[in-house]
């Protein structure tokens, strides 16, 4: 749901994952992204990756299996008292 609203309102294709601990079987899809011509990846995690040691563990983790796949990568980042990308999207577009 929450890749659904960000694509929404900012008009991107979202690769989502149901959690960050779930990009084990991520590899085959983004194979499938970087042979159709994706080079660049925004990453946007939860805001709790700043308190959060297993959600900045799971971000390195993303940045390296990126960089093997050989994307380029950049992270998001909004107002914190917005958990996702999304809540700040709704917030400020309603």
């Amino acid at each position: 749901l929450k890749g659904d609203i960000i694509s929404y309102f900012t008009g991107y294709s979202v690769f989502a994952v149901q959690g960050v601990n779930s990009l084990g079987s991520s590899k085959s899809a983004l194979s499938d992204l970087r042979d159709s011509g994706v080079k660049h990846i925004l990453i946007a995690f939860d805001m709790d990756l700043k308190t959060n040691e297993h959600v900045k563990n799971a971000l390195e983790k993303l940045k390296a299996v990126l960089a093997e796949c050989g994307f380029t990568y950049s992270s998001l980042e909004w107002d914190p008292c917005y958990k996702g990308l999304d809540d700040w999207l709704l917030a400020n577009k309603l």
